[in-house]
């Protein structure tokens, strides 16, 4: 028998790595930016795996960072992964009333971190959290 993880596993292990303690609305924010950057094929196959696992850019898998191995290991009665949970199925409806102008996210970064260059040639759309959030211009 053939077996793949399912998309959903691990879009759910890159929000509770990403955003697992930030609050609902940051994880739903993240997941949303995640979608997009499918939809868009914005450094992306266009799955889920062809997204997050794509080299620098979802920090939680950076292969130094050992919070992937915690990701992986969060069971779903987890509040947080529970929460990471219901957001990536959340963030599917097209109008979600509390992402409002996130249609074209595909960038966030940490509010603790300096400033990349990216974001400097990107619109800065709104922050949730510690997380800032961006679309191309």
């Amino acid at each position: 028998m053939t077996e793949i993880i399912a998309p959903w596993c691990l879009a759910v292990a890159t929000l509770v790595g990403e955003a697992g303690f930030e609050p609902y609305l940051g994880k739903l924010a993240v997941a949303k930016t995640i979608r997009n950057r499918m939809k868009m094929r914005y450094s992306s196959d266009g799955t889920v795996a062809g997204t997050v696992l794509r080299p620098l850019q979802f920090s939680l898998w950076n292969t130094s960072d050992p919070a992937r191995i915690i990701a992986c290991k969060t069971l779903l009665d987890n509040k947080n992964a529970r929460e990471a949970h219901l957001a990536w199925f959340e963030s599917a409806a097209k109008n979600h009333p509390e992402l409002t102008g996130f249609d074209r996210v595909t960038m966030y970064h940490a509010d603790y971190i300096a400033t990349p260059g990216w974001a400097k040639r990107s619109i800065r759309v709104r922050q949730i959290g510690r997380h800032i959030f961006y679309r191309d211009k």
